[in-house]
């Protein structure tokens, strides 16, 4: 077996820790965190050894910085380690296991022995890897935050009103991860109109706009209410959505609600997420 595949599963071994360490810890937790940043050196220092690469302290070594740079370049676009752990543990584990990979492989072909050519192809392909990743970094950032509410069963629904674009779309817990809501705002003809898509379990729109305003409610149209404060409550994609907007006019705000459609992948990658 070749040094570059002996290092290539090192990196792997590595990244598969990092997640177990990531999904079975809590991330937010400082000791965790500590641990996930110094276990790249210990473990990688030993399985290098045992894999017998030559020069197995450099390699890990310099492994251990390139992944850490890996990290921070992908953070700069959006892509963190909770990003792709949105996707699922899955698809998650295999993100650790590729970083590890990569890092590994370049820090192998940099130290070992053998041609300069070797050297500038990990080099290049560290780079390309950054790139690569980067360009469509908001599209890869929205797929996450659509698997993230699919799992939180939440559908992701909107208006699709011609003259209006969505501006900002954040998934909000509410401090309770089983009760989602999605918050989206819309802005166009000189008005900014807010949208919640609110938590499956809500019994329906009149309930939901007791619930919110402590309001009277009354229906406006066949399945549509609305309080004193001019916000609306409709039944839209499987759940409860509510519209609100200070300065629309209130024909602007029931076309809002005939044109609410799921939110294209593209059309949430273009607005701004927290």
């Amino acid at each position: 077996m070749s040094a570059l595949v002996r290092a290539a599963l090192v990196g792997a071994v590595v990244g598969i820790a990092e997640a177990m360490l990531y999904v079975f810890g809590d991330a937010d937790e400082i000791p965790v965190v500590l641990a996930m940043a110094l276990l790249p050196f210990p473990l990688g220092m030993f399985l290098s050894w045992f894999g017998r690469l030559p020069l197995s302290w450099a390699v890990s070594t310099l492994a251990s910085f390139l992944l850490y740079v890996l990290m921070l370049a992908f953070a700069v676009f959006g892509l963190t380690l909770s990003t792709a752990m949105d996707f699922g543990a899955v698809t998650g584990t295999a993100a650790f296991m590729a970083l590890g990979v990569i890092g590994y492989v370049a820090a192998a072909a940099i130290v070992m022995p053998g041609p300069a050519k070797a050297r500038s192809l990990a080099a290049g392909f560290v780079a390309v890897t950054c790139l690569g990743l980067g360009l469509p970094h908001d599209l890869i950032a929205a797929g996450a935050q659509a698997e993230r509410l699919h799992r939180a069963g939440l559908p992701l629904v909107g208006p699709g009103l011609d003259g209006f674009r969505l501006t900002h779309a954040d998934d909000d817990y509410t401090g309770h991860p089983d009760e989602p809501e999605l918050h989206l705002t819309y802005e166009g003809e000189g008005t900014m109109i807010e949208v919640w898509v609110l938590r499956p379990d809500l019994t329906g729109p009149y309930l939901a706009c007791e619930y919110d305003s402590g309001a009277d409610c009354r229906q406006v149209r066949d399945g549509v209410w609305m309080d004193d404060y001019r916000v609306m409550y409709a039944s839209r994609g499987g759940t409860t959505v509510r519209l609100e907007g200070e300065t629309a006019s209130y024909d602007t705000l029931l076309a809002m609600l005939d044109t609410f459609r799921p939110i294209p992948l593209t059309e949430l990658a273009a607005a701004d997420r927290p």
